[in-house]
């Protein structure tokens, strides 16, 4: 009897584990790119700033954040950070590690997804590198 009382309880703490305030409703984030801006100018070799917020009505939980810099001149993409979060409401994610060593067009791509890395919420700007 003991040890389906620990069954059950071990049974029940794990499907409590996961479970979360958005379980049955859609993955709905807002996503602003507040830097770079849309149609930005930066030197190469220098560190440019990406500053992001996410934000989630009723203060719902965001979860997955991937950061990317596409260098649409030459097609190569670069993971800046990806990372799971649980945070509630407002996620402010910024960094000042990305430094593009080439000169041409390139498109910031910000992508925010459930917990099950389902349901892609995506914003992106497009700067330029001289």
């Amino acid at each position: 009897m003991k040890n389906i009382f620990s069954s059950f309880f071990i049974f029940v703490v794990l499907l409590s584990c996961h479970k979360h305030d958005d379980d049955g409703t859609s993955y709905i984030v807002d996503i602003q790119i507040i830097r770079p801006t849309q149609g930005q100018t930066s030197p190469k070799n220098t560190a440019l700033p990406i500053a992001v917020i996410i934000t989630r009505e009723h203060d719902q939980i965001i979860h997955n954040l991937k950061v990317e810099v596409i260098n649409t001149t030459t097609n190569k993409t670069e993971t800046v950070e990806e990372k799971h979060y649980h945070v509630n409401g407002t996620l402010n994610y910024s960094t000042n590690n990305y430094i593009p060593n080439s000169s041409g067009s390139y498109t910031l791509r910000i992508t925010s997804t459930n917990d099950d890395k389902l349901e892609p919420n995506t914003k992106e700007v497009n700067f330029t590198i001289n």
